[in-house]
């Protein structure tokens, strides 16, 4: 693979997942209970809601790292997931943890916006309902007809 240290990448990731655990260690012995007013309670629980997504995505973030260092140590860091081609060095250097190529890549995104926008449009989900019913309804007389005679 050209243009990429692989083994630059191995040490940022092992540096991630070091600084992870740290930061891991300093929580778990920061556990305050907070007492207030109404409007303090409340600013709490909203920095709670905040502190526990951004630790959700960063657990997903170390996920990817860990995969990725497997990879590497398996020896096809670089190599695309779906298609096997090589993924780009400046992809890689970019987003270290990317496992698929950039053509792989948008392939997935427009498969995933296209499913997102075919579920959630409610004028689209109500029609399929419809459809669904008559059709439902059609083949259910077609069959009484077959079976009665």
């Amino acid at each position: 693979m050209q243009g990429v240290d692989v083994e630059k990448i191995k040490n940022y990731f092992n540096g991630v997942l070091e600084d992870f655990e740290k930061i891991k260690s300093l929580e778990e012995k920061s556990s305050i209970e907070f007492k207030g007013d109404d409007v303090d309670i409340y600013n709490e629980e909203k920095q709670r809601d905040l502190s526990i997504k951004l630790k959700k995505r960063n657990l997903f973030f170390i996920k990817k790292v860990k995969e990725a260092l497997g990879r590497i140590e398996e020896g096809t860091f670089g190599e695309c997931l779906d298609c096997g081609d090589e993924i780009g060095s400046q992809r890689l250097l970019a987003r270290p943890t990317a496992s698929l190529c950039i053509s792989c890549k948008e392939e997935q995104e427009s498969i995933e916006g296209q499913t997102v926008k075919r579920v959630t449009h409610p004028s689209l989900r109500k029609e399929r309902s419809v459809i669904n019913v008559k059709q439902l309804k059609y083949k259910t007389q077609n069959y009484q007809k077959v079976a009665n005679g």
